[in-house]
């Protein structure tokens, strides 16, 4: 994965895995009263411009940590869709370490 397009994800298909935060709101208030981390696995398929496809995150396994297990967890579209953005997050911040 060391090779990436002018958006910073990869240019193979690859697998990867991101951690995504997600927050628990009070439906009350609207404020947030917790947060769970969130470990998703899967497979990075590039854009195919031939076709007319873009990049996207095939979701293999998410699961929240508690003590001891992990609990498997269904993403929300919103969650699904920010996949790609903490791809990129992470290789930049990989990349940064290794300059």
């Amino acid at each position: 994965m060391k090779w990436v397009n002018s958006n910073g994800l990869p240019l193979d298909k690859c697998r990867v895995s991101v951690e995504l935060t997600r927050e628990i709101e009070d439906e009350e208030t609207g404020e947030i009263v917790d947060e769970q981390m969130i470990i998703v696995r899967g497979t990075f398929i590039p854009s195919d411009d031939s076709v007319g496809l873009g990049s996207y995150f095939e979701v293999e396994s998410a699961h929240r940590l508690e003590e001891n297990a992990q609990v498997s967890v269904e993403l929300d579209d919103w969650e699904v869709d920010s996949l790609l953005g903490l791809l990129r997050d992470k290789l930049e911040t990989e990349r940064d370490r290794n300059i």
